[in-house]
């Protein structure tokens, strides 16, 4: 039996068996408080210590063996097992007393995602020549990304170089180049890599967002040249397990209007032949031509079918205290899914994210022993992070609360290592050491939430604070790769911690054994108190102009 948790085995259930400490917790805190009203004005309030002593290394473990247990078989978005870290998690909410923030409510908010990867649709591309046709297909040398149109069209091409336009005005391949009713030809990925570019994120260089911005000029369709068949949809390169064959059957993927296409490098050189323009060259990241007609007309036909899955983010709130306050919401959120089962090896993701997952799970058991602070607390277990973020892409399209009234959200993704003092593999050496915590965002947004949480951590942790994956121009650019960027887009200010990637990163090896339950405790107590200073502020943290970097509320 995992220590602390029980199986009924008469209601099918699972339930965590309080401490008792938990009990005698309860029990003083039920009593007449004479406490104070719980408003800060950047003073030094911090929780009550009963909630930052009931985080405990023994209770993150409880939660965490149960959760990357290889009887759950990895927590894949659309899995069996997923649905059942679902029900868990949901069971544990409810019983600390949080109300259901999904649907009608439930604690569920459950949504539809498309899955190409067994049932993919087929492409065919004809060249026309004066001799005979060349003729590819998705057997050998195309593969068709999902949830484009079917379509039978015959239209000329036109190279669009990597098929990116700017929000900002500062970068458009299509600047003086007309393809409406044509076939747009790109290369994968943006200039330079994205590197230090703002408008580069993760997922505006997918190849279904450039489908989708060659629609919106008229296009019929997109070619991607030469692209890897494992490039991922959350950073436009190859990564281990992470294929990301999911799309969200509300998006504006899913509701593509043109088919998209990726080509091998062969079916590319034949495209381009006689162009004057060599793939290869042009997919290995070579200064790129100016964009051009290709002087050829090209054929293609495309069927579509795609398979259709549930999945569910889970959603939890707990009211505030004060009567005016309680409106507004401090979020604390990690992502439960991990990776598919393949070739018999379970990814059960121990890191990946069941830390951040059990962490979020005492947090929001310690708010609910009380008193309550006097905003309202949002918990949210997203779904879906590792196929592209989608689980916080439909939340905040569907929120369970007006997305404004959101004054902070405190993500926690991978906290669970540290590199030993005498560790000599180099493919570990971005893990942070048993006092570090990488925090990213933290000022991107808000130069008082970023001075408040330092605050917090002298006051409380004391850990060192690390703040190397917050540069704009480092090359994981993890501010866009975890939930928390879905929030950050609509404004919302963020942290987001992490304690670094390591040899085990999306490998079956990432597991349990392996946490530093210690270390995941005093984070856990870290973004604890922070949320809990957050929520009791007699105001919501000051947002920065992006005009003059002078911060202002909300």
């Amino acid at each position: 039996m995992i220590p602390g948790l029980g199986y009924d085995y008469g209601s099918g259930e699972l339930s965590i068996m309080p401490s008792l400490f938990r009990v005698a917790a309860l029990l003083v805190l039920a009593l007449p408080s004479t406490l104070p009203r719980l408003l800060a004005e950047g003073g030094s309030l911090l929780p009550p210590a009963a909630l930052m002593e009931s985080v405990q290394p023994k209770d993150l473990r409880a939660h965490a063996e149960l959760l990357a247990s290889t009887e759950l078989g990895g927590r894949h978005t659309i899995s069996p097992s997923s649905a059942v870290a679902a029900r868990y998690l949901a069971s544990r909410l409810r019983s600390y007393g949080f109300k259901g923030g999904g649907d009608g409510g439930e604690f569920l908010q459950r949504f539809t995602l498309l899955d190409s990867q067994d049932l993919q649709g087929t492409a065919t591309l004809s060249l026309p020549r004066e001799t005979e046709p060349a003729v590819f297909d998705t057997e050998s040398d195309l593969y068709l990304f999902p949830d484009g149109p079917a379509a039978k069209l015959e239209a000329e091409a036109v190279f669009a170089g990597h098929g990116i336009t700017a929000p900002d005005g500062s970068h458009d391949d299509y600047r003086q180049l007309d393809v409406k009713g044509k076939v747009v030809v790109v290369v994968p990925g943006a200039p330079g890599g994205g590197s230090g570019q703002p408008w580069a994120s993760p997922k505006s260089i997918t190849a279904e967002n450039k489908a989708r911005i060659a629609a919106e000029r008229g296009a019929v369709a997109l070619l991607v040249l030469g692209e890897s068949q494992r490039e991922s949809t959350k950073t436009g390169t190859a990564r281990t397990g992470d294929v990301g064959t999911l799309v969200l059957a509300d998006s504006a993927d899913a509701r593509r209007s043109i088919p998209a296409v990726r080509l091998s490098l062969r079916a590319s050189e034949a495209l381009l032949a006689g162009t004057g323009l060599k793939a290869k060259a042009l997919v290995s990241g070579s200064a790129l031509p100016p964009a051009r007609g290709l002087g050829r007309r090209v054929v293609l036909e495309t069927t579509q079918p795609a398979g259709r899955f549930t999945a569910a983010n889970v959603v939890g709130i707990l009211e505030g205290s004060d009567s005016r306050l309680k409106q507004e919401y401090v979020l604390f959120s990690a992502h439960y899914d991990h990776l598919r089962t393949r070739d018999g090896k379970v990814f059960t993701g121990a890191d990946d994210d069941a830390s951040g997952t059990s962490a979020i799970l005492e947090i929001a058991e310690a708010v609910a022993l009380g008193p309550r602070p006097a905003r309202s607390v949002l918990v949210i277990f997203h779904t879906g992070e590792e196929e592209g973020l989608l689980g916080s892409a439909y939340f905040v399209r569907h929120p369970a609360v007006p997305l404004n009234n959101i004054v902070a959200a405190l993500n926690i993704d991978m906290i669970g290592r540290s590199r030993p003092e005498d560790e000599i593999d180099n493919r570990n050496e971005e893990l942070s050491d048993a006092q570090t915590v990488y925090l990213i965002g933290s000022d991107k947004l808000s130069s008082e939430l970023h001075r408040l949480s330092e605050e917090v951590n002298q006051q409380t942790e004391r850990l060192s604070l690390d703040y190397r994956y917050n540069r704009d121009d480092h090359p994981e650019r993890l501010y866009y790769r975890s939930d928390h960027w879905n929030y950050a887009k609509r404004g919302i200010p963020v942290i987001f911690y992490f304690t670094g990637l390591h040899i085990d990163y999306h490998q079956p090896t990432d597991t349990v054994d392996k946490l530093d339950f210690e270390k995941m405790s005093r984070i856990t107590r870290l973004v604890l108190a922070t949320g809990w200073r957050l929520a009791n502020l007699d105001h919501r943290v000051r947002l920065l102009q992006p005009a003059d970097g002078k911060a202002s509320g909300r």
